[in-house]
Parts: C-alpha cells; structure tokens; sequence
C-alpha cells in the first residue's frame, strides 16, 4: 500500500523556513529571498509536484555535501523572478545563506505550491538532503492505507533502523495544512459572523427608518385611496420613493466599499477584493429589505377607512 517514501527538512505548509538570498552571479540584479528545502531524490514524485523542466535529484545527488556544486531545483515563481522568460535549466546561481554563499547550478525548475490559506506563492528552492544532519524533519509518504495502518509501519521502520529515532506523530499533510493555518480559519469565521451580524442590523435599521416614514404618511394614504387611488398603485409609489432612497445609498456604499476593500485584499481567498457578485447580492438584499419595508406598512395603512380619514382630515 506504499507508493512512494521521502524525507524533507520541512512541511509544504504556512510555517517558518530558513530563507535563502539566491542570485545570478554578474547579473547586478536584486537575489530573491526563497524559501529553503532540503528534500531526498523521490520528495516530488511523493507530493506530486510536477518537474516542468529539468530534472529531479537522484539519490546520489542527495547524499553529496552541499559544496560539491550538486545543484538545485528552483520553484517557478523564483526562475521566473531570476531569468524572466528565458532557459534556466544549466543556468549558476548563487546562494547565500547562513553557512555561507556556493554557486550551484539549477538542474530544474518545479511547480509553484501554494503554502497557505490565500493565494499568493511564496518564492523556494530545493536542495539535496546532503551528508548533514537534520535537527528535526518529516517523512513523507504516498499510501492508500488507513492512516494508523501506515503509521504503525513507519514507526517499525524507523525502529528497525535506529531505535533512538523519535517519532512524535503521524498525520495527512491535509490535517497538517489545517492545523497550520487554525488561527486564520477562526478568524475567518469570526470575521464572517461579524459581517453577518453587520448585515443583519443594516437590514433592521433600513427596515426601521422605511417602515417609520411609511408609517407618517398612513393620513396621506388614507386620502389617496378615498380619492380614487388603487391600491396597488399606493404600494408601487411609496416602493418607488423608499428604493430612490436604497439606490442612493447603494452608490454611496458601493463608492466606499470599493475604497476601502483594497486594504482587505491579503486577508481574502478565494474571490478578488472586488467581487462584483458581493456587491450585486448585498444591493438586492437591501432592495428586497425596503420593498418589504415599504409595502408591509402601506397595506396596514390601507386597513383603516378612507372615508373617516378623509373626513378628519
């Protein structure tokens, strides 16, 4: 039920990383600040993370020590942002980190992967695990066994091996990217709770003030209808004068909500700081909001006798 085992320094999830300054040596351009694996020869086929060009490691690229110019797999956004359109694939970059700068050259180019709950792609590059080794690190693994099943057969693995090993637990790398982005989901949803309870009194208020200003007029309606007036000609023209007053105020909002949701963009996914279903479906709510506002007093008003208020009047 193993399809395919790796090692990796460090999860493809929010999270820190050591950061890397990579940069083409000569170029006299700004290095790019990519984030920093160190993963063993079968890491992509594990993840499924496409080669787009280029290579893998091998497994004996892995074991070789990080000054024997063994190489590096840059991530599309970071090739793109290094050498623009052209080849990168036998291109030298330099890399800077804490142990120091080597030269090493690019053998390939992965696929970006989104590491978080929002769209952006944060820059990487890929090293062979080296002779190094590792503080802490994960073991990947591709099953379609049960999640304990495989569990139990990663830690006798690692038992068989060296016993020392500690092996603290075992999760799907879904769990895992839940479990990283946890606060970010809860105040997702306090923000969303929010902005229903926001909604909520809007819709209360403009109830409110529509049904009060109908509720004034209850004489002036009493004499339309004793005049002649049909009834469903009253509702349609208070309707049309509450929805002026919606349609003013849909602008007004739109105007400022499009300011303002610009500062909302890196804490949105999923849909563009403007989305214009958003706007459309708030603007009919509260157009809904005042017809009913509107024609719900209106027909009470009616109830009373048009003849006794025509003659208090």
């Amino acid at each position: 039920g193993i399809q395919s085992v790796s090692v990796t320094s460090f999860l493809p999830v929010p999270g820190d990383r050591p950061l890397y300054q990579v940069a083409v040596p000569g170029s006299g351009n700004e290095p790019v600040r990519a984030a920093g694996f160190d993963v063993s020869a079968q890491y992509f086929s594990t993840l499924g993370t496409k080669i787009i060009a280029g290579r893998a490691f091998t497994v004996t690229e892995q074991h070789e020590p990080a000054a024997a110019g063994r190489g590096v797999i840059l991530g599309s956004a970071t090739a793109r942002a290094l050498f623009g359109d052209a080849q990168a694939i036998g291109r030298v970059v330099e890399v800077r980190g804490f142990t120091g700068t080597t030269q090493q050259p690019v053998i390939g180019v992965a696929e970006d992967v989104r590491m978080g709950a929002r769209d952006q792609v944060m820059p990487t590059m890929y090293m062979p695990l080296g002779a190094a080794a590792l503080p802490h690190g994960y073991v990947l693994v591709r099953s379609s066994l049960p999640t304990a099943q495989t569990e139990r057969m990663i830690a006798n693995a690692l038992a068989r091996i060296d016993a020392n090993i500690p092996f603290f637990r075992a999760e799907s790398l879904g769990d895992a990217l839940r479990r990283s982005i946890a606060e970010e989901r809860l105040l997702a949803r306090l923000l969303g709770l929010f902005a229903a309870l926001a909604v909520a009194l809007a819709g209360i208020g403009l109830y409110g003030v529509i049904a009060y200003s109908v509720a004034r007029r209850r004489r002036e309606i009493g004499i339309r209808v004793a005049l002649g007036a049909r009834v469903g000609a009253v509702v349609r023209l208070v309707a049309a004068q509450s929805l002026r007053l919606v349609a003013i105020g849909a602008v007004l909002g739109t105007i400022g909500g499009y300011t303002l949701s610009r500062a909302l963009g890196s804490r949105i996914f999923g849909v563009t700081p403007v989305d214009p279903a958003t706007y459309v479906a708030a603007i009919i709510a509260f157009a809904m909001v005042a017809a009913l506002a509107s024609a719900l007093p209106t027909l009470a008003a009616l109830r009373v006798d048009p003849l006794e208020t025509l003659r208090q009047e």
